[in-house]
This record gives C-alpha cells, sequence and structure tokens, in this order.
C-alpha cells in the first residue's frame, strides 16, 4: 500500500458527515475519545479487526498514514488526559 505523505506545516481536519465534525480518535462514534477507542485502532494495527476509511483516517492521528500502535498509545493520552491534542491537530509539535 502507498503511504501517504502529509504536509508537516497544515493541520488536517476531522471529516464532517451529514454537518457534524467527528472528532479526532472518536472510532466508535460515542461518549468522545475513550480507552475504548483506544483499543480498537491498536486492534486495527495488529490486524485483528478491520476499519472503516472513515475510522482509518480519524485513528491517524499522528498523521503518518498509518494507524500504528503510536496511533493507539495517543488515544490512550487523549483519553486519560495526559496530552490534550494530538499531532495531527498541531504538527508543530
Amino acid at each position: 500500500p502507498t503511504r501517504r505523505v502529509r504536509d508537516a506545516a497544515k493541520p488536517r481536519s476531522p471529516p464532517v458527515k451529514k454537518g457534524l465534525v467527528i472528532p479526532w480518535g472518536d472510532l466508535n462514534g460515542k461518549d468522545g475519545v475513550t480507552a475504548e477507542d483506544a483499543l480498537l485502532a491498536l486492534q486495527a494495527a495488529t490486524d485483528k479487526v478491520q476499519l472503516t476509511e472513515d475510522q482509518k483516517y480519524l485513528a491517524d492521528v499522528n498523521g503518518d498514514g498509518e494507524v500504528t500502535a503510536a496511533d493507539a498509545l495517543l488515544l490512550l493520552q487523549y483519553a486519560t488526559q495526559k496530552i490534550s491534542t494530538f499531532p495531527v491537530q498541531d504538527p508543530a509539535n
């Protein structure tokens, strides 16, 4: 598969469905970003589950074009309030 290379100077926007912005990392679409979303990302990274294209986009919170254990860790850190933004939102960090 081809890896996407993003412009590091530009933050990405989350997808919009039916006029609603879906928050980064909210893979299951309920209750915002939780440990359950981190688990889904980890399961996807290890080929235990298949994500939809929208879920893959939302799960790639480090912006490297793939869903990996690094994304799952960032999701868990966000869910436990260790971080307040994802690298994809603020590429300067």
